[in-house]
């Protein structure tokens, strides 16, 4: 089972619970003031979340171009009070992209988890639209590495080429089920927004 730790993530959404209208720290539980708190407090409040794209923009250069607070979680993060994302010259030009503070972070924590051995290929199991394939093809350019981005439905799987424009991203217009992959990724990332079980094989994964 080594190969399956060597940052295999399986992340099955639910962060929705973050995101539902309404929330504010004196209703979190446990505890008004902890991590999941803050950050549903800040996705209830905000109008629209941007990603900085990482070795590109900062989010600092981003937030003061936008008039906007950087994240407090994410350092790509940038919190936009008001006004139309679209319109943003940094989001026209693939600067930055409109992307929520949590995505973002699972995004990251794919590229941090330790490896013995990183030969580079990453691989997004479930892409579309493309916000987090995008964030990861932007980490990855600074370490060589290439990503792969599945998503079966033509409409999402568009919006993935669109949103990972310039980047090192292979699209791949499968099922993940059956995608007739070759074995040995190193990273892997499953957003399945569904409750049915998705399996990830170990075939996918480094054996190294």
């Amino acid at each position: 089972m080594k190969s399956f730790l060597a940052a295999a993530v399986l992340l099955v959404a639910s962060c929705a619970t973050l995101a539902m209208p309404g929330v504010s720290r004196a209703d979190c539980t446990p505890s008004p003031g902890s991590f999941d708190c803050d950050l549903a407090a800040r996705i209830a409040s905000a109008d629209a979340y941007l990603a900085a794209r990482p070795g590109v923009l900062t989010a600092e250069e981003l937030a003061g171009a936008v008039n906007g607070d950087v994240g407090r979680f994410s350092p790509y993060a940038v919190y936009l009070p008001s006004g139309d994302p679209a319109q943003i010259p940094a989001v026209r030009d693939g600067q930055a992209l409109v992307q929520d503070e949590g995505s973002q972070l699972v995004a990251r924590a794919l590229t941090l988890a330790p490896l013995a051995d990183d030969h580079g290929r990453w691989l997004d199991l479930c892409a579309g639209p493309g916000g987090k394939t995008a964030l990861l093809a932007a980490l990855a350019a600074g370490s060589g590495a290439r990503v792969t981005a599945v998503e079966p439905a033509e409409h999402r799987a568009d919006l993935v080429v669109q949103n990972t424009s310039g980047l090192s991203v292979d699209v791949l217009r499968v099922d993940g089920r059956s995608s007739g992959l070759e074995p040995g990724f190193d990273r892997v990332l499953v957003d399945a927004l569904t409750f049915a079980p998705i399996p990830v094989t170990q075939s996918l994964v480094s054996s190294s």
